[in-house]
């Protein structure tokens, strides 16, 4: 086991080409689902994979970003949930590579999810979006 510690720079320049190469693109799009998180990634081939579990699905593109030091924030516009029930997982699909650029737990705050949410309960018909998720890369991490 090693521990290892990034410079700010390097670390900008890794959270940049993540955001760059990965999470951008003109279809983009982060949806929120329920049921069990999926352990094999290769039946996400769209972002309407598992649609019987969708909750939300919000697009993103390139302006819904910024930068705040090392780390990426993205924030949507708002989308109406066209489901209820209870969030249990993120998908994260890059339509440009064609594969799931993030997956992720969804729990409630404090539970030490991927994603921690105010309220994990999705209402159809309500309206939804990501305002200021950050990706960062821990600083020193352990390998």
């Amino acid at each position: 086991m090693a521990i290892i510690t990034l410079s700010d720079q390097l670390q900008a320049t890794a959270l940049s080409s993540l955001r760059t190469e990965i999470l951008d693109d003109s279809d983009s799009r982060i949806g929120f689902y329920q049921g069990t998180v999926p352990t094999d990634f290769s039946a996400l081939t769209s972002y309407n994979s598992r649609i019987s579990d969708q909750l939300v699905l919000m697009t993103t593109d390139l302006t819904d970003w910024s930068s705040s030091g090392t780390s990426v924030v993205l924030t949507t516009n708002y989308t109406t949930a066209t489901a209820s029930g209870v969030a249990t997982w993120f998908f994260w699909y890059n339509s440009d590579t064609g594969f799931p650029a993030l997956v992720g737990t969804i729990g409630a705050l404090g539970s030490g999810a991927d994603l921690e949410l105010g309220n994990t309960t999705i209402n159809s018909g309500a309206r939804y979006r990501v305002n200021q998720l950050a990706l960062s890369l821990p600083v020193p991490y352990t390998y």
